[in-house]
């Protein structure tokens, strides 16, 4: 089975965002959840199938989980989760 690997900041940026839903509602967090881990184990075991992102950094693609880009790379395991960013930020500015 393919792996999804988190960086040491996407997973404070997943420990935010479900603080932050689970504020609103724990079943919007709970959906959260199920959501972010299918998607990265279909992006696990076919990485190419995301957006590129090479404007950010080389060799990186994300997905959108609700409001939320998810970036990675991949890897000879499956991907790595490199942040998880709320799209209403400025996220050329977070990898500049």
């Amino acid at each position: 089975m393919s792996q999804v690997v988190r960086s040491e900041q996407a997973q404070q940026d997943l420990e935010k965002i479900l603080e932050y839903l689970d504020h609103q509602s724990t079943q919007a967090a709970d959906r959260f959840v199920t959501k972010f881990e299918q998607t990265c184990n279909l992006h696990a075991l076919h990485p190419q199938i995301g957006e590129s992102a090479t404007a950010y950094a080389p060799n990186l693609r994300y997905f959108v989980i609700w409001n939320y880009a998810i970036f990675y790379r991949p890897i000879p395991e499956g991907i790595e989760i490199i942040r998880m960013i709320h799209g209403a930020r400025d996220i050329p500015k977070l990898f500049g």
